[in-house]
């Protein structure tokens, strides 16, 4: 048999047909890697962007772990071996590989080209999700106050305006890597108002009856601020505020 002769064998033995099972399968990390150059990935070290196209492929295979990583390459050298001692000798298995080949080129040229319009898109598919986050946390009357506008569109992070801040002052909403909402409004309020946690612990105290020689941890899930505006006085917020007590720990006499 001579290495350059095609189509010579026409039947394959079941480790030939398992081997062609492998090769196909062999695929699958490229495969999901160019789904998420579609759907978007979040990477970064000090700050974080979303990427698409080649360059979400890419992020996918290496920043995926270890092993993740190697078995692309291992895949890849399956993929050239098989093809080079099996596949060049069958016709239809060979015509099936190269078009199979071709459309993940295609598929991986398509991402690319179409990588602003995924980001586009994204952010279209994302927005809706910003008011009713608000919404669950300040409460409907506040969030028809806030405005915000596009900071970074590879962030998809937004500039956001409440009058619960002064009117130089401005909190961020991001989409996280989880298409989730984050925003930092709760935490802009309390920087700002340096003894609004600490009046509000003393209030938590005395509703809770918590002694008040004891130490309380508690997180802030929510708050109400209706039509309240920077420099009001904030106590009227203690009520409307949602929290979780984490710790309370009693000191030693």
């Amino acid at each position: 048999m001579n290495e350059g002769d095609d189509n010579i064998k026409e039947k394959m033995s079941v480790p030939e047909k398992i081997g062609a099972v492998l090769f196909f399968l062999s695929f699958l990390p490229l495969i999901y890697a160019i789904f998420r150059s579609f759907t978007g990935v979040m990477f970064g070290f000090r700050s974080f962007a979303w990427f698409f196209g080649f360059g979400a492929i890419i992020i996918t295979l290496v920043n995926s772990g270890p092993l993740f990583f190697l078995l692309p390459a291992a895949c890849l050298i399956y993929q050239i071996a098989f093809g080079r001692k099996v596949i060049r000798y069958y016709g239809k298995l060979k015509k099936a590989s190269l078009f199979f080949i071709a459309f993940i080129v295609l598929a991986v040229i398509s991402s690319s080209i179409l990588a602003e319009t995924s980001l586009d898109l994204k952010i279209r598919m994302t927005q809706p999700k910003i008011n009713p986050h608000l919404t669950a946390l300040y409460g409907e009357t506040a969030v028809s106050h806030i405005s915000y506008q596009i900071d970074s569109r590879y962030e998809i992070k937004y500039m956001a305006y409440s009058p619960v801040l002064p009117e130089n002052e401005h909190f961020e909403i991001q989409i996280t890597p989880g298409n989730e909402v984050y925003d930092d409004l709760a935490i802009r309020f309390i920087d700002i108002n340096k003894d609004f946690y600490k009046d509000l612990t003393e209030y938590v105290k005395a509703k809770e009856n918590i002694p008040a020689d004891a130490d309380v941890t508690f997180s802030i899930v929510s708050i109400d601020f209706g039509d309240y505006h920077d420099g009001d006085d904030y106590k009227v917020l203690f009520e409307r505020t949602r929290y979780m007590v984490t710790r309370i720990s009693t000191k030693s006499r």
